[in-house]
């Protein structure tokens, strides 16, 4: 597989300057395309604009990792470790009340 192909770019910045991004990816390039699209304060994987060319690209790698987690089993304690931890969170509470 082929190295990502990095190049040095001006683009928008939010104050309506200029900034000068060196050693931007493809993928870099599409998330400040959407973050200039979406008005700058927007997270581009909460794009609606289902006709943008970049919109079957937006945020995929984050929510593929974020579900992968998800579906992951929890940790498994043993009864000594949750009655360890019970412990430990009602002392805390009674600290936070005193």
């Amino acid at each position: 597989m082929a190295k990502a192909q990095r190049v040095d770019h001006i683009v928008r910045s939010r104050d309506g300057g200029t900034l000068l991004i060196k050693g931007m990816t493809r993928s870099l390039a599409d998330k400040l395309h959407c973050t200039e699209c979406m008005g700058w304060d927007t997270d581009p994987a909460d794009c609606t604009d289902a006709m943008c060319p970049h919109f079957p690209f937006r945020g995929r790698t984050r929510r593929a990792n974020t579900s992968e987690a998800q579906a992951k089993p929890g940790r498994i304690m043993s009864d000594e470790q949750k009655t360890k931890m019970k412990a430990g969170r009602q002392a805390k509470q009674e600290a936070l009340r005193a």
